[in-house]
């Protein structure tokens, strides 16, 4: 069972993106939860959704009321920023999945439970489907959140968020396509997908790098930094934030800009939005620096001591 202290005081929220394996993590992760204490929200129109979210979220409009017995985790499909004030970054955890092949999951989906008829590409340019990712993580800084995992690494993923949360979820595969259900994508099919979800490629590149290094680093048995950059051109100015893991030490980041000159910042600056939604140190997280670089490409920020790659999120 979940023993960590926060979790106590706040319920752990997870970000189902459909078609990213949360329907697998779903039926383990109850598992480590009493009866009462799991909540489910995939909308007003959904048998899945919980009673209580019913009355409380979609009658009630009283979202504080949802947690007010203890429940201590709320799974389904909503955007991150819907439950965050009731929980903080460090509980909210969510996968994500190769864009294209999410949409073809999805469309494989549709297909069998919806009876769409229509083209892979007729499906992938329906509003809906383009940047899911994208939509289901904006209006919060992404790589703060608590726990980013990768379907393609499943179990890798399920290793990370047993130590994390001191866990003993086991890997379990539901609600995937039979194999005799075959989507062939041609060049130009394929081509066309990754053009209507290019933020879905730049959150999931970004996303599967940050878990990489993350699952490398607690192999060392190394700290992971949670941090992303941004780039002012008005203010001439590149700032962001960075914070351990499981320190609450500051963080040192190298900022290399064009002519390979690199500059050391601590990572100790109050950050309003890290602040907001509980984040580390109280939000003392913020980094900033002055510069005369103004293209993105031309600059890298990495934690000085791992050279883990810090992610532009701007």
């Amino acid at each position: 069972m979940y023993e960590n202290l926060k979790i106590n005081m706040m319920p752990l929220v997870f970000v189902h993106i459909p078609k990213t394996a949360g329907t697998s993590l779903r039926s383990t992760l109850s598992l480590e939860f009493n009866e009462g204490e799991v909540l489910c929200d995939y909308g007003p129109n959904e048998l899945e959704t919980s009673t209580k979210v019913m009355d409380a979220i979609y009658k009630n409009k009283d979202v504080y009321s949802v947690i007010n017995e203890g429940e201590k985790l709320i799974f389904g499909h909503f955007l991150a920023k819907k439950y965050i004030h009731l929980s903080c970054y460090e509980n909210i955890i969510t996968f994500v999945r190769n864009p294209v092949e999410r949409v073809v999951s999805e469309f494989k989906h549709f297909q069998r439970h919806r009876n769409f008829k229509g083209s892979i590409i007729e499906f992938a340019k329906l509003p809906r489907n383009r940047n899911m990712m994208h939509l289901y993580l904006r209006g919060v800084p992404w790589s703060a959140l608590g726990f980013i995992g990768v379907s393609e690494r499943f179990d890798d993923s399920l290793e990370l968020l047993n130590k994390k949360y001191k866990m003993t979820v086991e890997p379990e595969i539901l609600n995937g396509a039979p194999k005799k259900q075959h989507v062939e994508l041609s060049i130009e099919d394929y081509e066309a997908i990754v053009e209507l979800n290019e933020l879905d490629i730049s959150i999931y590149e970004k996303a599967f790098n940050a878990f990489t290094w993350r699952y490398d680093l607690h192999k060392q048995n190394r700290e992971f930094v949670h941090g992303g950059w941004s780039l002012n051109s008005t203010k001439k100015e590149i700032s962001g934030f960075a914070f351990f893991e499981n320190c609450e030490s500051a963080v040192s980041i190298s900022i290399k800009g064009r002519l390979n000159k690199v500059s050391i910042v601590i990572a100790n600056k109050f950050h309003s939005e890290i602040h907001k939604y509980g984040g580390a140190r109280c939000g003392y997280v913020g980094f900033s620096l002055k510069t005369l670089t103004y293209d993105v490409s031309d600059i890298e920020c990495f934690v000085t001591d791992t050279n883990q790659p810090i992610p532009h999120i701007g």
